[in-house]
């Protein structure tokens, strides 16, 4: 997630949409004031190696504590940061206040959830994942309906009481038009798919093989579907298969 001051705008990153790649895209036009949330370390590596810039500015100040908050912090080494990498946008909007978020441009990126799925479902088998998050993985199909907050994550984190509230939604299958339109929205000198497509942050999680075509079934199919029903017919996505991405986030 990202608050630009600089250039007026907030990012709301959502699941398994291109997004630490994005964020690191957006991250060579952020200035030391504006709010960076920390990525995965090695995405974290690889922002400072290509702009000299990494999370910032994304923990409270300790002024904003009270004293038993401040107390704990000591004691346990604990306390709740400001703002997190999956932010919702109802969250950001109440940390920030009325006036900045209305008078910021504020975005994000959703993507078919059939695809979407299928690429959460495979990070969820990574080695690095931990064990009690991924015992129920070894199918899709328990996946699907043991983790149904996976499936609609992204539909909370953009919209509040079902209404979407950030200025433009950018859809992963057409990046390079949608991010056109961000880009100049923003004022930058090209288009931030370009940038984008040179990191691939998380690339190369799944094989190729690995889509919603070869992994989902009717009944995986008729389950996201019903979950996902607001979302699909907002976006004009097919229930019967997913368009072919643009861009691959893994």
């Amino acid at each position: 997630m990202i608050i630009s001051h600089s250039r007026k705008f907030i990012f709301i990153k959502t699941f398994k949409t291109g997004g630490s790649s994005l964020e690191i895209a957006l991250s060579k036009y952020c200035g030391k004031g504006d709010i960076l949330t920390q990525l995965d370390p090695p995405e974290e590596a690889l922002r400072r190696e290509r702009y000299g810039i990494g999370a910032q500015n994304f923990e409270r100040p300790l002024r904003s504590y009270g004293a038993l908050a401040l107390w704990r912090r000591a004691t346990r080494g604990t306390l709740r940061r400001r703002f997190g990498e999956h932010q919702s946008a109802y969250r950001v909007r109440e940390s920030v206040g009325e006036d900045i978020w209305n008078s910021y441009f504020t975005f994000t990126v959703v993507r078919h959830p059939f695809d979407r799925c299928v690429s959460r479902y495979s990070r969820e088998r990574e080695p690095d994942v931990p064990r009690e998050s991924r015992w129920h993985t070894d199918r899709i199909g328990e996946f699907l309906r043991y983790n149904p907050d996976r499936i609609v994550e992204n539909w909370k984190l953009y919209t509040e009481c079902d209404e979407v509230i950030v200025d433009f939604v950018a859809r992963y299958e057409h990046l390079e038009a949608d991010l056109a339109h961000v880009s100049e929205r923003i004022g930058l000198p090209e288009n931030l798919a370009d940038e984008m497509a040179q990191i691939r942050a998380k690339g190369g999680m799944r094989p190729e093989s690995a889509t919603a075509e070869t992994m989902l079934n009717d009944r995986h199919r008729a389950l996201i579907s019903l979950l996902c029903a607001k979302e699909m017919e907002l976006f004009g996505y097919d229930r019967e298969r997913k368009p072919g991405a643009a861009l691959r986030a893994g």
